[in-house]
């Protein structure tokens, strides 16, 4: 099979110019209940993300998912139906977390998924088919009387799944926060000619995320897949006005969280920082070890991206086997390309250092749902990278309240109350 790898595009910066002021934010992190991502996909997405070569085996599920997912359109299409394929083989549904966000003049409300892994702001177009995007908001700049076309300007992103997305870019006002309908008017922070990449073809794998218009990127501004010219990303056009040049995100298991823009909630405990290593784009950092359950803390450097935009824990297979020995039923399911266990039973929790802190991930948030090959069985949101890979995804957020800060370039965590 051959592999289709993003397309990585080096040039200049392009961003309207902005005056320091003391702004701040604070906005929802929504779970999604649509958010069904299947383990191989999910998997593949972050070694195709973080320019890791696929393994072998990952590759041949892939492989094998593609032929099943095809099999059963065809199966639709024989019998003039039409509608989607199961996912194969199982999904995760929690992890997924979005903000509402408003584009254009008169506004319009778009779901995002904040992704700090990468740097596109995104929105399906209303050149998509609507049988391609049945429930996401479609962009339409001839409804927006700030909306302006950056000639020559093109975007796309491919993935290792054959999924794809990508069109054009234009100039428009994006505004977090506001008025949602609530009873009170919120605080909006507003950047007016934001580039917006605009999609104009996409993947129908894709655009199965019915519970996602789009990508709020907050990666550094080198990931941007916008040429000839790499655009900033909102966070980037917004910094020098904010009180502070950062953002946290606070997850909650299973229930809504927030984003803070320029500020630390005050009720947040003791911040630990460390620094962050930017040179390939990402919020990377390192951790000096880990613990699992009540046993003794392991000194094991953990260096990885600090990743808003998956749903997994990926740690070396060391780790990984650590963490699991023991666990009833465990094994490791070629179809689903993970461990999995007996749904049953009761994880231990999972604890990493920052410098001298830690935070613990209770076992429980490491539970995954019941897989569709192995039924009884479940998933785990710890599984393993090749070799040395680390992402430090959902499962790390909903335990501690992560500080992402771009003026002093470190990221700073605090432990908080669990639910």
């Amino acid at each position: 099979m051959r592999l289709l790898p993003y397309i990585a595009i080096s040039g200049v910066l392009a961003a309207p110019p902005f005056s320091s002021g003391s702004d701040t934010l604070t906005l929802r992190a929504v779970p999604n209940p649509n958010t069904h991502i299947n383990l191989v996909t999910t998997q593949a997405h972050l070694y195709q993300k973080y320019n890791i070569s696929l393994p072998a085996a990952l590759a041949s599920a892939l492989q094998r998912q593609q032929q099943h997912q095809h099999q059963q359109q065809d199966s639709l299409t024989a019998r003039g139906e039409t509608g989607s394929s199961v996912a194969y083989p199982s999904s995760l549904n929690d992890g997924e977390y979005f903000m509402e966000a408003e584009i254009g003049t008169p506004p319009r409300l778009f779901r995002l998924n904040l992704d700090t892994g990468s740097s596109d702001l995104w929105v399906y177009g209303a050149a998509i088919p609507k049988h391609l995007a049945k429930e996401q908001a479609r962009y339409d700049p001839a409804g927006s009387s700030t909306s302006e076309l950056v000639p020559w300007e093109l975007w796309f992103a491919g993935y290792i799944d054959w999924s794809f997305v990508g069109g054009i870019v234009y100039r428009d006002t994006v505004a977090l926060g506001g008025d949602h309908g609530g009873a009170e008017r919120m605080k909006s922070l507003v950047v007016e000619g934001q580039a917006v990449q605009v999609a104009q073809m996409v993947a129908r794998s894709i655009a199965q995320d019915a519970g996602m218009d789009g990508i709020l990127g907050l990666g550094f501004d080198k990931l941007n897949f916008a040429w000839p010219t790499k655009q900033k990303t909102w966070f980037s056009n917004i910094k020098d006005r904010l009180s502070r040049p950062l953002f946290t995100v606070d997850f909650q298991h299973k229930k809504q969280g927030k984003f803070t823009f320029g500020c630390i909630d005050g009720a947040v405990g003791p911040v630990t920082y460390t620094p962050v290593d930017a040179r390939r784009g990402y919020w990377a950092w390192s951790s000096p070890g880990y613990a699992i359950g009540s046993k003794p803390f392991t000194k094991r450097a953990l260096k990885g991206s600090l990743d808003t935009g998956t749903t997994l824990l990926l740690l070396p297979d060391d780790v990984v086997k650590d963490y699991y020995a023991g666990v009833p039923g465990l094994t490791y399911s070629v179809v689903e390309q993970g461990y999995i266990f007996d749904c049953g039973v009761t994880l231990p929790d999972f604890t990493f250092g920052v410098e001298h802190a830690t935070i613990t991930i209770p076992g429980a948030y490491v539970k995954g749902m019941g897989t569709d090959s192995m039924p009884g069985k479940c998933i785990g949101a710890i599984q393993s990278g090749a070799g040395d890979m680390v992402v430090f995804g959902a499962p790390a957020l909903k335990a501690g309240l992560a500080v992402f800060d771009a003026g002093s370039m470190q990221i700073g965590w605090a432990n908080k109350t669990l639910v």
